[in-house]
C-alpha cells in the first residue's frame, strides 16, 4: 500500500470503516495531504498550527484543534457521541 499523496490507505479505511467520503473529512498540513484527501473526493482541513503554507487550498481552515467542533456540528455530526479517530504521523499511528 502507497503512501500519501496515495489514496490508498485511505480507502482502505473507508473500506474497514464503512465510511463514504462524504462522511469524512481528512485534516492535514501539507499539499500531499492535500493531494490525497482530494484524490479520495475526502473534504480536506488544513491545520493552520502545523502547516507550513497558508497556499494550500483546503475546504476548510483550521487555526486551533476546537475549530474541528464547529465544522462537526455544521455538517450535523453529533459531537457528544463517541467517534473514532485516526492519527497518523510518519512515526507511528493510533486509534483513539
Amino acid at each position: 500500500m502507497g503512501h500519501k499523496p496515495d489514496p490508498d490507505p485511505l480507502f482502505k479505511y473507508m473500506e474497514v470503516s464503512n465510511a463514504s467520503n462524504n462522511e469524512l473529512i481528512y485534516i492535514g498540513d501539507s499539499v500531499y495531504d492535500w493531494e490525497c484527501a482530494k484524490s479520495a473526493k475526502v473534504d480536506f482541513a488544513l491545520a493552520g498550527w502545523g502547516s507550513l503554507s497558508r497556499e494550500i487550498q483546503a475546504d476548510y481552515y483550521l487555526e486551533k484543534p476546537d475549530d474541528l467542533l464547529s465544522i462537526m456540528r455544521d455538517r450535523s455530526y453529533d459531537v457528544t457521541e463517541e467517534h473514532s479517530i485516526v492519527c497518523r504521523s510518519s512515526n507511528n499511528s493510533k486509534r483513539t
